[in-house]
């Protein structure tokens, strides 16, 4: 790189320390004068004119600058960041986010023919399906979580009739707001709060944290929870927002240090003109003040300034304005505007303002630049993918008679990884790999339908600071938790081998909460090896607790979370142990079940014999003779979905003790 050379016809000077005796050098592999402003912006050319010529040793001086930002700053873009996805309109109508919609079918009118409506779909302007409008933060009766939206008796009775036998029979025939009235993404909004009002999120000194004081939610009475519900529901929905206005503040203040950089060098070289300046100047003040400002939704306000909820209005018809709200004031904003959360099309006006938190730069960044934890691949610019067909043809193959041979398909799972990663985190994944909820203190259970030795879940995610986790099953999401009431001992020791436990699980379609023991098997060949590590006592109310005591107890709890699962040998190896391993799909399709005894004993498959692929020879083996992995594998084909989803958290546990009696959670 090249100096910068004198301009000719001027009489080029060099600065000088204030000490005469010696000049001021620059630093770097050469001294280096440093010449006046007067030759850098003088008239001439560089490379033409009758200068005075440079000695060789002058040509390969490199032209370091003790304020320069870069060694190479000639080759550096100069350009500044385009603002306008940053420096918007605050108070405006917006239109519905393709991220969240844009692969929703557009909703037919009556009379309307189909091949007319594929025509005009890509003419038509994107709506919030009806699906997302039927469905607010609304607490059941009996207090235990939230409920989705139900239809009325004409609607449900027609989807009796379009769907006679699964509604008619079996677990669905009291799931009035399931799909396809209700999205299935709409119970992974209302479970995901559900569950954030059992760990008691909340926004503390400028974060969210689950580490309140306040008595849990749990142990609160029916009265209780209705009573405090509003302010409890408050500080769910502003956590999640301010997660989102936060990760907007961070990028917004990345974009102005990168402004502020080229900025600098810019005025250094003089490119300038006083006007520039004073735009460039006033347009990063702006941008500035926007670091602590985010944008949020809220339904428009009708001529006696009442709220216009969707339920009044054609579907089409239905938009939202947007306004700025500084971060700090996000909790009463949520307050502010809390009754339009819990009327119908609450669910899909938090996503909306959760998305317009992050702000489209944001996003656009996120999308463009993030990569999959388990892949590395370019992210898809899509958080919801409409799926409800797909999973109302499966679980008419469940009620149909077919065994479970899969886990649970993504492609039928509306909420993808990318949408609750972000709400979780504010960062976008494709996987639930690679990511925690620990802001939240809640974790996440999917069915494993991989055989890999690598989970289908995150450690932490199957071990949250609280034992509250999201539930993934074939009809949506649901929230399972402890259950605290008769539970001896620390519930950081639930993991010990021949341990016994409750838990309760919460189904948004139908509000019902159901009662489970699980009884953990004493006999693994392993032991659960990391067992004594994995049972922590909790010693802070014993005498003579110091803070150095509290604090290694807190480093021992971290290494806990992050140990190897029961069906690893370690947490840096990918070895499996194969009598607790995740089953697999090709173990489930291996079974062969006696057709008279099914015939006979219908839905007792307790009473049922049984043959594998090994051993197809061989005579049927009853089910009560079977052990260890045989019995795990069948009982993870034919034992309730609950039975398949504990499982991905405690493989060889054993689920009993249904409450209601007999009943089965809708999973």
């Amino acid at each position: 790189m090249r100096g910068p050379r004198a301009a000719p016809d001027s009489n080029a000077s060099v600065d000088v320390s204030d000490d005469d005796a010696e000049p001021g050098f620059e630093p770097g592999p050469v001294p280096v004068f440093r010449l006046e402003r007067s030759v850098l912006t003088s008239s001439g050319s560089a490379s033409g004119g009758s200068g005075k010529r440079k000695t060789p040793d002058e040509e390969k001086k490199p032209a370091f600058n003790l304020d320069s930002d870069s060694d190479a700053e000639d080759y550096v873009d100069e350009s500044l960041p385009d603002l306008s996805l940053y420096l918007y309109s605050g108070d405006s109508y917006a239109a519905p986010s393709s991220e969240l919609w844009g692969t929703y079918p557009r909703e037919k009118e009556e009379g309307e023919d189909s091949d007319d409506s594929d025509d005009d779909d890509d003419d038509e302007a994107l709506t919030i399906p009806q699906s997302w409008l039927r469905s607010g933060f609304k607490l059941s009766e009996c207090g235990h979580g939230l409920v989705a939206g139900s239809p009325t008796d004409e609607e449900f009775a027609a989807s009796k009739r379009s769907n006679s036998a699964m509604f008619r029979d079996g677990p669905l025939k009291k799931a009035r707001g399931i799909f396809p009235y209700n999205c299935k993404g709409v119970s992974a909004v209302l479970s995901l709060v559900t569950a954030l009002l059992y760990s008691g999120a909340s926004v503390q000194s400028d974060a969210v944290s689950c580490d309140g004081t306040r008595r849990p939610f749990d142990e609160l009475t029916c009265q209780e929870r209705h009573r405090e519900f509003d302010a409890r529901l408050v500080d769910a929905l502003s956590s999640l927002v301010h997660v989102a206005a936060a990760n907007n503040a961070r990028h917004v203040a990345r974009k102005l240090d990168e402004y502020d950089r080229i900025l600098r060098r810019k005025k250094r070289r003089g490119g300038m003109s006083a006007e520039e300046e004073v735009e460039c100047d006033s347009r990063r003040r702006e941008l500035e003040r926007r670091a602590r400002l985010c944008q949020v939704c809220w339904w428009p306000l009708d001529d006696s300034d009442a709220p216009m909820y969707p339920s009044s209005q054609d579907p089409k018809d239905i938009r939202f304005l947007t306004s700025l709200t500084n971060i700090d004031d996000l909790k009463s904003y949520v307050k502010a505007n809390l009754r339009s959360f819990k009327e119908p099309g609450g669910c899909a006006l938090l996503l909306e303002t959760v998305l317009h938190a992050h702000g489209q730069a944001a996003l656009t960044d996120m999308f463009a630049s993030g990569s999959s934890a388990d892949g590395g691949a370019r992210q898809s610019s899509v958080l919801l993918r409409y799926g409800c067909d797909a999973a109302l043809k499966r679980l008419e193959g469940l009620h149909s008679g077919a065994e479970r041979t899969s886990g649970l398909e993504e492609e039928s799972d509306c909420a993808t990884p990318q949408l609750m990663s972000l709400l979780l985190t504010g960062q976008i994944h494709g996987s639930y790999r690679g990511w925690n909820a620990d802001m939240f203190g809640i974790g996440i259970l999917r069915v494993d339908k991989t055989s890999s030795p690598q989970p289908a879940v995150e450690n932490r995610l199957l071990r949250p600071l609280r034992p509250v986790w999201l539930g993934l099953g074939e009809t949506g999401h649901s929230v399972l938790m402890l259950d605290r009431s008769g539970l001896l001992g620390d519930a950081n020791g639930i993991d010990a081998a021949g341990r016994m436990f409750r838990l309760a699980h919460w189904s948004v379609w139908n509000g019902s909460r159901t009662g489970m023991k699980v009884v953990l098997s004493a006999d693994d060949n392993n032991e659960e090896r990391a067992s004594d590590a994995m049972v922590i006592s909790d010693g802070e109310g014993d005498a003579g607790w110091s803070v150095k005591d509290s604090i290694v107890e807190n480093m021992r709890r971290e290494m806990v979370r992050d140990v190897a699962l029961p069906w690893q040998e370690s947490a840096l190896s990918s070895d499996v142990v194969p009598v607790s391993a995740p089953v697999s799909d090709e173990e489930l399709a291996s079974v062969a079940i006696n057709p008279d005894d099914r015939k006979f004993y219908p839905d007792e498959f307790r009473r049922w014999r049984f043959k594998f692929s090994a051993d197809l020879g061989s005579d049927w083996t009853p089910f009560y003779k079977l052990r260890g992995r045989r019995r795990l594998i069948v009982e993870m084909r034919l034992a309730p979905s609950i039975c398949a989803l504990v499982r991905a958290r405690w493989p060889m546990a054993t689920l009993r003790d249904f409450e209601p009696s007999g009943g089965q959670p809708l999973v």
